[in-house]
């Protein structure tokens, strides 16, 4: 059972004993403990939901490590598949500049293949889970524009190793492959 009292003035606690030998004289075999203030009970249900962010960030930036490794290595494995192909263009003319913006845009565009989806279903579990969070309004257009904006910079920084590896490429040794 539990007891809930409103009080007016600078120290809630100190109504404490008032209180106790109030219920006391209701019901003296009833015993009173855990006396805390709203605060206190407020603080330690918010530890548990901090721990439980903590765990849902450091999951978040784990996924987010491994699909910008796994875009890195999707387009690494390309760039070195298509290195005949890639010499090629070079030696009829494609200048290095030409090689990095055609590999760029695949790696954009393969991030935009899972980007366009993600925000779709980030719409519609936000108007699900807006019911289960306190001061969360089912779209966020501030946050999903921030997320969309950090996930096509790492996206960006994933292609541009394999795009600038790619325009280094020695037509002559590309060529010799063949």
């Amino acid at each position: 059972m539990a007891l809930v009292v409103q009080t007016i003035g600078a120290d809630p606690l100190g109504v404490a004993p008032v209180v106790k030998k109030e219920v006391q004289a209701v019901d003296s075999k009833q015993a009173v403990s855990k006396i805390r203030t709203m605060e206190q009970v407020c603080a330690s249900n918010l530890g548990v939901i901090r721990l439980g962010t903590s765990v849902l960030v450091l999951v978040a930036l784990g996924a987010l490590i491994l699909s910008s490794l796994g875009l890195y290595g999707v387009l690494s494995y390309s760039v070195q598949q298509r290195t005949n192909e890639l010499g090629i263009r070079m030696a009829i003319g494609a200048r290095a500049l030409d090689i990095t913006r055609l590999v760029l845009r695949q790696g954009m565009l393969l991030m935009l293949y899972g980007i366009v989806p993600g925000m779709a279903a980030a719409m519609v579990l936000g108007r699900v889970l807006s019911n289960s969070l306190f001061g969360v309004g089912p779209i966020e257009p501030l946050l999903l524009a921030g997320i969309s904006l950090l996930l096509i910079l790492v996206a960006f920084a994933a292609c541009y190793i394999p795009a600038r590896r790619a325009a280094r490429i020695d037509p002559m040794q590309a060529l010799r492959r063949l």
